[in-house]
């Protein structure tokens, strides 16, 4: 996969923003992921990227986590807030929608390895059936 088709991916489910910005927040939302992920991790997923998207993990490549740390969806997505400057909606759906590519990414590239958030952050690589499932009917007016 190359850098446009990873914007393209990420720009698709957050429309309001535009490339150059579904860019950058794409960038702040993967060096985000990389501080929760095991250090096997990272190497794999920073291996099949494309250069300007990998060098997003460079900083978490030094630390040794034999495994992920753990972190709220809802804590995730308020760092993605003030990191990124957008809000809690966009902030879901970058997060969302990178997980998503990196999931790809590993299976498109053939990685030796799949892709294995936190707990709490697996619910972003939901389908979204299942997340309309879960939303309670709107109460009959």
């Amino acid at each position: 996969m190359n850098a446009a088709d990873v914007v393209s991916r990420v720009n698709r489910r957050c429309p309001e923003l535009d490339p150059v910005r579904a860019h950058d927040v794409t960038i702040i939302t993967m060096r985000t992921f990389a501080e929760y992920l095991s250090a096997e991790q990272i190497e794999a997923i920073a291996s099949v990227l494309p250069a300007v998207f990998a060098e997003a993990f460079d900083a978490a490549r030094g630390e040794k986590r034999p495994q992920a740390v753990e972190t709220s969806l809802e804590a995730f997505e308020e760092q993605l807030v003030a990191r990124a400057e957008v809000g809690h909606k966009t902030a879901g759906d970058v997060a969302r929608a990178v997980a998503r590519v990196l999931r790809t990414t590993l299976v498109e590239e053939k990685a030796q390895i799949k892709l294995e958030l936190p707990h709490e952050l697996d619910k972003l690589l939901e389908s979204d059936e299942s997340e309309a499932l879960k939303k309670p009917a709107a109460a009959p007016t």
